[in-house]
């Protein structure tokens, strides 16, 4: 299985309204992309959180898929494309202010 999860920081003048609509249309691309087998999204909880190592990072999410190849079929999906603009207009510092990450067997 393989776990992407993305990491990133929103801009503060984004109303939570914005937000909540993002993170809809983040959490329907398993509709349009069948290889996605779970996905969760959401704000650091800093609640939960005992940590404090979020480093500045204010929300996030993680789907896992099968295999590399069932992840690759995600990436250059036409959804996914979609929804990584609206993302990346309310990120604070856009690409520069987003981490990916990939890890799995």
């Amino acid at each position: 299985m393989i776990r992407h999860m993305a990491l990133f920081t929103i801009e503060p003048d984004v109303s939570e309204e914005i937000i909540a609509g993002i993170f809809t249309d983040l959490g329907q691309m398993g509709q349009h992309i069948p290889s996605i087998i779970s996905f969760s999204l959401g704000p650091h909880s800093s609640l939960t959180s005992l940590e404090g190592l979020n480093q500045g990072f204010t929300h996030g999410f993680g789907m896992d898929f099968k295999t590399a190849e069932a992840r690759d079929t995600y990436l250059p999906h036409p959804a996914r494309e979609t929804v990584k603009k609206k993302v990346m207009a309310i990120v604070d510092g856009g690409i520069n202010g987003t981490i990916a990450f990939d890890c799995g067997i």
